[in-house]
């Protein structure tokens, strides 16, 4: 996992790309400064209905232990994106954007995460799946 410091914003980046022997690729970001972001990309060129709920929460989770810093939540991750992906009616049809419940972290102040989906079109764009996190900085 190279890094680099982003000149405009003195951020200390590391960026690790994986590819899959599927072709799918995955791509994990950290930015240290102030504020420890995380993010977490899967994307894939498979016909966007074969991601599954339970393949998202998978992959999501997967990604979740490469972050550094890891809050301490009420219960497991995969339970929290299962409630809120079902509270907002997954599809792979359409895009959407859901920010998780800070309510169930334990600890860290100023925490912000949430999932982002834009599905493909079959074998031609990549449905992209992204987990991100933000701890740090002021409120």
């Amino acid at each position: 996992m190279g890094g680099k410091i982003d000149t405009d914003s003195d951020e200390h980046i590391k960026k690790l790309i994986i590819t899959y022997k599927n072709n799918d690729t995955a791509i994990i970001e950290h930015k240290y400064c102030d504020i420890y972001n995380f993010e977490y990309i899967y994307s894939t060129t498979k016909n966007p209905a074969s991601l599954k709920k339970e393949d998202v929460i998978k992959r999501i989770t997967k990604g979740f232990k490469q972050s550094k810093i890891k809050p301490a939540f009420r219960i497991k991750l995969d339970k929290i994106i299962s409630q809120a992906l079902n509270k907002h009616g997954y599809s792979t049809k359409e895009s959407f954007s859901i920010g998780l419940p800070v309510d169930q972290v334990i600890y860290h102040d100023n925490i912000e995460y949430g999932l982002e989906y834009t599905p493909g079109k079959n074998g031609v764009a990549a449905s992209t799946l992204i987990f991100y996190m933000s701890i740090g900085g002021n409120e």
